[in-house]
């Protein structure tokens, strides 16, 4: 008879030079960009949606007004970190959408101070 023993399941992926590489539960990534560095835990599973939405709390910003660049490439929200070939000490660039700069931009339009130059503006100290 067999002892009742716990089996556990690792995922396996690759990395560079398609050397293979244990997935563990958690890895760290580091995310640069946007004025900022920011350490993540994340999983091999999760997708960069996933990523948007730990971030966008530490930014500022809405997810759908971040993009994710990985090994210069900008891939869909649903890929999987695995399937970017991301490691424990990966990294990934943030930068903001294209959705985010319009929104910024006009947001921007909506802010701007009405002009110093009217008939009762005088300069200070005058």
């Amino acid at each position: 008879p067999r002892s009742a023993t716990a089996v556990r399941t690792i995922g396996i992926g690759f990395i560079h030079n398609n050397q293979p590489c244990i997935h563990t539960s958690v890895m760290k990534l580091t995310v640069v960009g946007l004025g900022g560095k920011h350490e993540l835990e994340v999983k091999a599973a999760d997708t960069l949606a996933a990523v948007k939405a730990q971030l966008a709390p530490l930014v500022s910003l809405p997810p759908e007004e971040l993009k994710l660049v990985a090994k210069g490439k900008a891939p869909p929200d649903a890929t999987p970190l695995s399937a970017l070939g991301l490691a424990d000490g990966g990294k990934l660039m943030l930068m903001r959408s294209q959705a985010g700069a319009k929104s910024l931009q006009q947001r921007g339009k909506a802010a701007a101070p009405a002009s110093a130059t009217s008939a009762n503006s005088r300069p200070l100290g005058a």
